[in-house]
């Protein structure tokens, strides 16, 4: 996964596989058929049925503070899958698997967020929460495939002022 997270897909041959694997190339033709069924099984294989679904809200901390622990485990879970997410991003419309794929991560990480929203202030409409939970998602998104991408000294500021920036943004929102 990290060559092709590196190269993309065209430019990680099977020899550069099998070579970081310590196998013969033709170990990996016994096993797959071709490289785009070893990818395909890689990337299914590597693919987390749930993103976010450990998240807890501690509901006796100030709002701000709940969601300051949101966005950090956020963040965490991101960038624990900034491979599979520059892969996604980088060969995602060249494959429907992996288009396939990419589409079960949005709501995957949304909806607890939602969720988490709507316990951390109760009686958030619904439509709001979600709403919410997406411009979240996006957000950390963006920063995660630039980090991912370009590393964090692309940042103008880290990611800490960021998440605090962020737990500003949607205290104010959610009063």
């Amino acid at each position: 996964m990290s060559l092709f997270a590196e190269s993309g897909y065209k430019g990680t041959s099977t020899r550069k596989i099998a070579k970081e694997a310590g196998v013969s190339e033709l170990t990996i033709y016994r096993c797959y058929k071709t490289k785009e069924e070893l990818f395909r099984h890689a990337l299914a294989k590597r693919m987390p049925d749930a993103w976010l679904d450990d998240v807890t809200m501690d509901h006796s901390l100030p709002l701000n503070e709940q969601l300051k622990t949101l966005f950090q485990r956020l963040h965490e879970t991101l960038d624990e899958r900034k491979e599979l997410i520059r892969i996604f991003y980088r060969d995602g419309t060249d494959s429907p698997d992996i288009v396939a794929l990419a589409r079960q991560i949005p709501v995957k990480i949304w909806a607890p967020i939602e969720q988490c929203l709507c316990q951390a202030k109760p009686g958030t409409p619904p439509d709001t929460a979600r709403r919410l939970a997406l411009q979240i998602f996006s957000a950390y998104l963006g920063v995660s495939l630039l980090t991912a991408t370009f590393g964090q000294d692309l940042l103008p500021f880290s990611i800490d002022e960021f998440h605090d920036s962020m737990v500003q943004t949607y205290t104010r929102s959610l009063s």
